[in-house]
């Protein structure tokens, strides 16, 4: 039986894993144990949260985690992720390395492992991260069928939320209130349920900031463009983009530091000078009906957060527009047809 880890899963975040490391109370082989029980015990066993499709093979994970003890008993700490284990979404390419395949959640690449790592999962590693196991999706990353629940996959089932008691509804909508979002759902989930500290997700339309939010995380997608996709489940250029998900903006800002090479650290203060917000009218922007059924009471918190959140950041010098000039969604379904010739002209070529 493991002894009890110097730290809890459900709550400790990057930031506060390195200094108990740099202060020597835990080690990264502890670290690494600590998150794989909670996987063992709540991933097929426990809650069933299905958050995980595949783990790194725990002899490898001890032995990375080894090696990232010794070297920073060096003196060799290579950033602020080193020795830290972080998730990877399944559509994101592990190389043979890892012991892992890469399914995007679907059956007919279940044994599918990539020839080399994603260039994003090579910057990780390269910064001290360890790579504890692939996140479960939405099956194909969410482009399987319009209708499918977030969160499915054909590998690894139905990602459930650990705040949901009971877990998604059998005649749920597809982004109905107990489903995970998706769909980077294992990713969010998995770090809400103490899997992992932070998560390595993509996104093409929501598949980071839906999740996150059902999860209880921040979440954040880099503008389109500015982290290279190579190595991840092509949809189209036009949409697709690298972010992460974890319990604090410190975290988010490490990760986005080492994958854009830009030291954010000095961003992270309480002032909002010089920033510019943009926010939607929250009474006309919200889910339609068919894939979430309306809740007043949810809607009018939200509307309540949105609006503390303008006030707060007014208050410390933010510059506030509200709401944001956006097409309606009238206008938005004229443009659909031929957004989607533009997308599917680039993701079937890439297939």
């Amino acid at each position: 039986m493991n002894p009890e880890p110097a730290f809890d899963v459900l709550t400790t975040n990057c930031v506060e894993l390195q200094k108990l490391l740099t202060a020597g109370t835990i080690t990264s082989v502890g670290i690494v144990e600590a998150f794989l029980t909670q996987i063992e015990h709540h991933n097929v066993n426990g809650l069933k949260l299905n958050a995980m499709i595949t783990t790194t093979p725990k002899d490898l994970l001890l032995s990375i985690a080894k090696q990232r003890d010794w070297e920073r008993q060096q003196g060799n700490i290579r950033g602020p992720l080193h020795g830290i284990p972080i998730t990877v979404k399944d559509n994101i390419m592990t190389g043979p390395e890892f012991g892992m395949p890469t399914t995007v959640g679907s059956a007919a690449l279940r044994s599918a492992v990539a020839r080399k790592n994603a260039p994003i999962v090579d910057m990780l590693t390269a910064a001290g991260a360890i790579v504890i196991g692939k996140a479960n999706l939405s099956e194909m990353a969410g482009w399987k069928d319009a209708g499918l629940t977030t969160g499915w996959s054909a590998v690894g089932g139905q990602t459930q939320s650990p705040y949901i008691v009971g877990g998604v509804k059998p005649d749920e909508r597809p982004l109905g209130h107990t489903t995970p979002g998706g769909s980077s759902s294992g990713s969010a989930h998995g770090v809400a349920a103490g899997f992992a500290p932070l998560a390595l997700a993509t996104e093409s339309d929501g598949s980071i900031v839906q999740p996150a939010n059902r999860a209880a995380l921040y979440g954040l997608k880099a503008t389109v463009g500015l982290i290279p996709t190579e190595g991840t489940s092509p949809w189209s250029s036009f949409t697709d983009s690298i972010g992460g998900m974890a319990r604090t903006p410190a975290d988010i800002a490490i990760l986005m530091s080492i994958l854009t090479k830009v030291d954010f650290s000095s961003s992270l203060t309480e002032s909002w000078e010089g920033q510019r917000v943009g926010f939607v009218d929250p009474q006309f922007w919200n889910f339609a009906y068919f894939n979430c059924e309306p809740e007043p009471i949810l809607i009018h918190q939200q509307i309540r957060a949105l609006e503390d959140a303008r006030d707060a950041i007014h208050f410390n010098g933010g510059v506030v527009k509200q709401p944001v000039p956006l097409p309606t969604m009238y206008e938005l379904i004229e443009r659909l047809n031929t957004t989607l010739d533009q997308l599917w002209s680039e993701f079937v070529p890439q297939l």
